[in-house]
């Protein structure tokens, strides 16, 4: 009997040893050539959304991200709504993502002094954060977000 279950255990171990991972998988990554500033460069016009923290004051106005390389992953970030009054300038880094490109700035030491992130998927972009405004002796809380396209 136990040569009967030995034959059988020795058959599969041998067959095992010649099974083997692949080299070649991509495991989940895109692989692209091109730098993701230089396919990022450009102008998205959408929507630029404000909302004030613990109340329902939303307000809406038409604005622009203006996206330019600074080297192969770092791009710098114009956002602009005139009807908000947002006017700021900050830089991010970029890179490929399995959708398309992710940009963000994690260090709230940056010029927008907050930390954020955004990504675009097939010429739209989305962009959120929070910051703290002054508004006279109040210190107010308030989500800034804005879609848009190419």
């Amino acid at each position: 009997m136990k040569k009967f279950l030995y034959i059988p255990i020795v058959l599969l171990v041998a067959c095992l040893c010649f099974i083997s991972c692949s080299d070649d998988e991509d495991n989940g990554t895109r692989m692209n050539p091109a730098s993701p500033a230089a396919t990022a460069e450009a102008t998205y016009t959408g929507t630029w959304t404000k909302v004030e923290e613990g109340t329902t004051n939303v307000e809406k106005g038409a604005g622009t991200i203006i996206m330019k390389k600074i080297t192969d992953n770092i791009v710098s970030l114009e956002f602009a709504s005139p009807t908000l009054s947002l006017a700021e300038a900050v830089n991010a880094n970029i890179q490929w993502a399995s959708y398309g490109l992710n940009f963000y700035n994690k260090y709230p030491s940056n010029n927008l002094g907050v930390v954020f992130s955004g990504k675009i998927e097939d010429g739209n972009t989305t962009v959120s954060y929070t910051k703290d405004v002054r508004s006279g002796r109040n210190l107010k809380k308030f989500t800034f977000s804005f879609e848009g396209k190419k």
